[in-house]
C-alpha cells in the first residue's frame, strides 16, 4: 500500500546549540544525519543550524548591496529589467566609492531548506520565482561556500555534462548539468537532475547558501530539465500537486515551514481564498485593488508575483511614489532609492490591504515596515521598492508572506492565501527579526504514514520566551536556516529540563533587556546558559547599554 506523504520542512529558532566551525569561509553550519524519532502519525527529524556568532558582520556598504542585489536578482527574473539597466543602476550606485561604516548583524535575510544530494549536505534557498535546483560545485574556484557538491564522493552520480546558465540580476550563475540522488529527510529521488555552479558572481558570496530550490512553473526551468518537485510527483514520493508555504513571522523562536505534496490545516485560519495565475511560468496572479486605510489606489492591470526570494515588494515606478508619499515617507538614497519612516511613530502609520480574489488582506504597520538596527544607527523603510519599470508587474516577497499562509497549486494552476495561524508581527515576535550572533535555528521535517510506529521521541529544543515590543527592533527580510544533526536522541533534551521558571514578577532575559536588578544570574536562570554561549556579544536587538551591562553581568569579553 502506497504511504500518502507529506513532507514538511519546518524551521524553529533556538540560541542554545552551536555547530563545529573549522574552516575560513564565510558559512559555517555543519549539517549530519539525526536519528528520527516516530509518533502516530509523524515521523519528525529535528534539525539544527549554527550560531551566528561564527558568520562575519556586513557593514552598512555590503549591507545595502545585499538589499539591492537581492531587488536586482528579483527583477531579473521577471523579465523586468535588461543588462543594461543593470549596469546603470550599479553606477548610479556607486557602492564601491562610499565609506564603510557601521557593521550590521543580521538574520533572517533570506529562507532556506535542507536537503542531500549524493549523501551530501546542502541548504538552498526556497525561491518560488525559479524552477531549477542547482547547488555550488567542488570544481567552482571562486564560490566560497562551506558546502560542494563533489561527484567523486557520491556512489550514484551520472554524469550529465550540458551547460547551463541562469542570470540573477546583478550576477549569474553558470555550470553544468548532473545527475544524482536527492533526498528530502528519509525520502530519496533517484537521478534527479541538478546543476554543479562552477562559476558564481561576487553578489552571492554574502547570501550564506549552497545553491536555489526553484518551486516555479516547469515551463521556466532553465535547459527544460524537470524540477525536483515535479519528480517526486512522477515518482510517487508526493500525492498532490502543490506546495505550501507558512513563514511563521519575524522573530526569534518562530517557526517557518514549506510542505511538500499537501497542506498543514494547522498552519492557517479561517478559509482560503484562491486566484488564478495568469501564465504559466511564475506565480503570477491579478492584483485586484491596494488600499491604504480606507483609500484605495489605482491598480488597474497590474498583477502580483508572488515570490518567497524577493525580501521586500517591487512595484512599477509610477506606484513606488504615489503609495510611499500616501504612506508618509520620506525619500531617501539608502538602498537606491527608498522612503523611510520615524521609528518611533511606526504604531501610528495606517492599514494597508491587497485585494486577491475578491478578498483584503491586510497589514498592519508593524507587519510591513522594515527596521533594523546597529549601535550607531536605526532604519525604519517601507518595504515597497521601485523596479524602475513602467511594467504593470508588482513582486510580492517575505514583507506580505509573513503574515499569510501561501499555497501553490500546480495542478488547478492558483495561488492561495489565509490567514496565518500566528500571524507575523514586530509586535509580537519571540525576538528581534534582525539578530547578530546569538541565533541558532532548529528545524523537522514532517512526514505524516499511514502506519504508526513507536519509539522514543526526541525532544525538541527551543524557547516560548517573548519580548516586549521595545525590546525589538527589526530586519528588511526574514530568514531560517536549518541543517541536519548528528545528535543522538539522548543527547537531545528540553530547554525545560535544565532551567526553571522565572519568579513571578520578574523578566527572563530573553523576554526583555532591562537595566538593574531584573537582570541578574538570580532572578533569571537563563541567563547562565545564554553566558556561557555567548549569546549576548554584538546583539543589535537591545540598546548598546543593555548589550554592555549583560555582558559585565555574564563576564564576557567579546
Amino acid at each position: 500500500m502506497k504511504l500518502k506523504i507529506l513532507l514538511i520542512c519546518s524551521i524553529f529558532i533556538d540560541a542554545f546549540s552551536a555547530a563545529t566551525i573549522n574552516n575560513n569561509k564565510r558559512k559555517c553550519y555543519i549539517p549530519h544525519a539525526q536519528k528520527p524519532s516516530h509518533n502516530e502519525n509523524y515521523i519528525t527529524l529535528n534539525l539544527h543550524t549554527t550560531s551566528n556568532e561564527h558568520l562575519k558582520p556586513l557593514t552598512k556598504l555590503e549591507f545595502e548591496h545585499f538589499v539591492v542585489t537581492n531587488k536586482l536578482v528579483s527583477l531579473k527574473k521577471f523579465n523586468l529589467l535588461d543588462d543594461e539597466q543593470i549596469e546603470v543602476k550599479k553606477r548610479e550606485l556607486n557602492l564601491e566609492k562610499r565609506q564603510n561604516l557601521a557593521l550590521v548583524d543580521f538574520k533572517e535575510l533570506l529562507y532556506y531548506a535542507s536537503i542531500k544530494i549524493g549523501g551530501q549536505n546542502f541548504n538552498v534557498q526556497i525561491d518560488t520565482g525559479s524552477a531549477n535546483l542547482w547547488v555550488t560545485s567542488s570544481k567552482c574556484g571562486n564560490c566560497g561556500t562551506t558546502n560542494e557538491y563533489d561527484s567523486s564522493k557520491s556512489v550514484t552520480y551520472k554524469p550529465n555534462g550540458e551547460k547551463f546558465i541562469i542570470s540573477y540580476g546583478s550576477g549569474q550563475v553558470m555550470g553544468f548539468l548532473s545527475s544524482d540522488t536527492f533526498e528530502v529527510g528519509h525520502y530519496s529521488l533517484l537521478d534527479n537532475t541538478f546543476g554543479e555552479a562552477t562559476s558564481e558572481t561576487s553578489e552571492f558570496s554574502n547570501l550564506f547558501i549552497d545553491g536555489i530550490f526553484g518551486l516555479a512553473f516547469p515551463e521556466y526551468a532553465v535547459n527544460k530539465v524537470l524540477p525536483p518537485f515535479q519528480k517526486m510527483l512522477q515518482d510517487g514520493l508526493i500525492k498532490q500537486n502543490l506546495f505550501a508555504i507558512y513563514f511563521g513571522g519575524l522573530g526569534f523562536g518562530n517557526e517557518s515551514t514549506i510542505t511538500l505534496g499537501g497542506v498543514d490545516e494547522s498552519k492557517y485560519t479561517g478559509e482560503i481564498t484562491y486566484s488564478p495565475v495568469t501564465r504559466k511560468r511564475y506565480w503570477e496572479i491579478e492584483l485586484q485593488g491596494f488600499k491604504i486605510s480606507s483609500t484605495n489606489l489605482p491598480v488597474e492591470g497590474r498583477t502580483a508575483a508572488i515570490d518567497s526570494g524577493t525580501s521586500l515588494i517591487i512595484v512599477p515606478v509610477t506606484d513606488f511614489k504615489i503609495i510611499n508619499e500616501a504612506l508618509g515617507g520620506q525619500y531617501s538614497t539608502f538602498f537606491g532609492g527608498s522612503y523611510q519612516f520615524d521609528c518611533s511613530k511606526i504604531q501610528v502609520l495606517p492599514v494597508i490591504s491587497f485585494i486577491f480574489g475578491e478578498k483584503e488582506f491586510s497589514l498592519k504597520p508593524e507587519d510591513y515596515v522594515a527596521r533594523f538596527e546597529t549601535p550607531s544607527f536605526k532604519l525604519c523603510s517601507s518595504p515597497f521598492m521601485s523596479s524602475g519599470s513602467s511594467k504593470s508587474m508588482w513582486i510580492v516577497g517575505d514583507s506580505f508572506l509573513r503574515s499569510y499562509f501561501s499555497i501553490y497549486d500546480f495542478e488547478n494552476s492558483r495561488v492561495g492565501f489565509a490567514t496565518a495561524a500566528t500571524k507575523g508581527s514586530f509586535a509580537t515576535p519571540t525576538n528581534s527579526a534582525f539578530t547578530t550572533a546569538s541565533n541558532i535555528a532548529t528545524a523537522s521535517i514532517v512526514i505524516p504514514t499511514s502506519t504508526p510506529t513507536s519509539s522514543t521521541a526526541i525532544s525538541s529544543i527551543a524557547t516560548s520566551d517573548k519580548p516586549t515590543p521595545s525590546a525589538i527592533t527589526s530586519s528588511l527580510v526574514a530568514s531560517s536556516v536549518i541543517t541536519l544533526a548528528t545528535s543522538p536522541a539522548s543527547q537531545v533534551t528540553s530547554l525545560s529540563s535544565t532551567t526553571t521558571a522565572s519568579p513571578v514578577g520578574e523578566v527572563c532575559l530573553h523576554d526583555l533587556c532591562t537595566l538593574g536588578k531584573k537582570l541578574s544570574r538570580t532572578c533569571d536562570p537563563c541567563v547562565p546558559l545564554v553566558c556561557k554561549k555567548k549569546v549576548l556579544c554584538c546583539r543589535t536587538d537591545w540598546s548598546i547599554e543593555c548589550i554592555n551591562f549583560a555582558k559585565s553581568e555574564c563576564g564576557l569579553t567579546c
